[in-house]
């Protein structure tokens, strides 16, 4: 926790990040986020689900490629036409499909748009992972900066009530001005307790993500600003394109698409060459066994499946519908949140400025109080209002300049410029 105070004093309202001194071993915040990829759960999962449509390629993969099965058979029946017999026999099957319409190449297809569709699921988990592991990064600095003003308003109170106390002997105050600046020093330790409660929760939500505590490097803002360079237009334009979630419903369209045109095909015969080679025996008359071979055409025809295949076709299409669906709304949803993130951007850097000029303004103010508090022309309550009124503007100035940071930092996870290069680690094998 003390490595971490580091951070804090990095992103102090008080005195600028760029002025800030960083130490040689601390932690960036790519660093953190890099961390955090590796330890991410939910990269794991959307891996796993890489690997399983990998399965699924391979799967489909088989379909066209040579099979071969061993049998051990034995049947009692008609032999000819005059007579029955027993059979025992065992020997080996080798088939290869020759022709289905295309409905193999089409299942390959929509298998291999799927496995792509699954590593762009496991870059949107990253993505994510990234975007968390960087808002409690941002948000342990943000509750710092704030505890930091908040210290000050206590070390102020503290000293006040000291000087109170010694001019309440003398005459020069009365209980109730004591009781007043207790009032507000009791009230500053307990939203400092509160501060602190929600600082070691941020400590404690990024140590768990990166696997143990760090001391933070300082926000490299300038790198931040890069994100604010660029209009909506271009924004919205990148985000579309290289959004991963945008991607990978795109790629499950296609796959759809490609099923689809599978299922309309699923009437049309399938052909093979079959080959079998075996040793059989006949009624036992004997123990020699003699070989056989067959090879021959198969062609397999659905004629009569009750509604099954028309069910397939309907319930394929529907799916296509709705992957079509998924894709428009995501769309529309992407293309507005990178809009108002862009306009949200603009807005908190106007309010960013405005609130630093009230943080200078309202500092002349206190200290014009403060000469005429001590020369009696204000009254204590008076000027501690002065100081309260500071400081509130002070965490106005706070709260916007995190929020034009977490703002940013958002913009960047909706146009995947969060990760300069996104590389997941791999679970599994290849």
């Amino acid at each position: 926790m003390r490595g971490l105070s580091l951070f804090a004093m990095a992103l102090a309202v008080v005195v600028p990040i760029e002025a800030r001194a960083q130490g040689p071993n601390c932690l960036s915040l790519d660093n953190a986020m890099a961390l955090a990829l590796e330890r991410s759960p939910e990269i794991q999962l959307a891996s796993a689900d890489r690997f399983r449509a990998e399965a699924d390629l391979r799967d489909a993969r088989s379909v066209t490629r040579p099979q071969v099965s061993t049998f051990l058979r034995t049947q009692a029946g008609d032999a000819n036409l005059t007579g029955a017999g027993i059979e025992n026999s065992a020997g080996v099957r080798l088939s290869q499909r020759l022709f289905d319409f295309g409905t193999s190449g089409l299942e390959r297809r929509a298998a291999r748009l799927s496995l792509d569709a699954r590593a762009q699921d496991v870059t949107t988990a990253s993505n994510e992972t990234a975007l968390q592991t960087a808002l409690a990064f941002i948000g342990y600095g943000e509750v710092t900066a704030r505890l930091a003003v908040t210290a000050q308003r206590e070390q102020f109170f503290e000293r006040e009530l000291a000087a109170t106390a010694d001019a309440l002997e003398l005459g020069g105050a009365t209980r109730s001005e004591l009781a007043e600046i207790s009032a507000r020093l009791a009230d500053a330790s307990a939203d400092r307790y509160e501060l602190e409660f929600q600082r070691d929760r941020f400590a404690a939500a990024l140590s768990r993500r990166i696997g143990g505590a760090s001391a933070p490097c300082a926000l490299d803002e300038e790198k931040l600003s890069e994100a604010e360079q660029i209009g909506i237009v271009e924004n919205v334009e990148t985000a579309l394109n290289a959004n991963p979630r945008i991607r990978a419903a795109n790629l499950e369209l296609e796959a759809q698409e490609l099923r689809a045109r599978r299922a309309q095909r699923n009437r049309l015969p399938a052909i093979d060459v079959v080959g079998i080679a075996s040793y059989a025996q006949d009624n036992f008359d004997n123990n020699d066994f003699g070989l056989r071979q067959r090879v021959g055409i198969d062609v397999t025809i659905p004629l009569l499946s009750g509604g099954r295949l028309g069910a397939d076709r309907q319930r394929s299409d529907a799916e296509t519908l709705a992957r079509a669906s998924d894709v428009q709304r995501l769309r529309l949803d992407l293309a507005e949140s990178v809009e108002v993130s862009v306009r949200r951007i603009a807005s908190l850097r106007l309010q960013l400025e405005r609130r630093r000029e009230v943080v200078a303004r309202q500092e002349e103010q206190f200290e014009a109080a403060s000469m005429e508090f001590e020369e009696g022309l204000r009254t204590l309550p008076e000027w501690v209002e002065n100081r309260l009124e500071l400081e509130a503007v002070r965490l106005n100035a706070v709260g916007a300049r995190f929020a034009l940071i977490r703002e940013i930092i958002e913009l960047q996870s909706l146009t995947s410029g969060l990760l300069p290069e996104p590389s997941p680690p791999a679970y599994g094998p290849e």
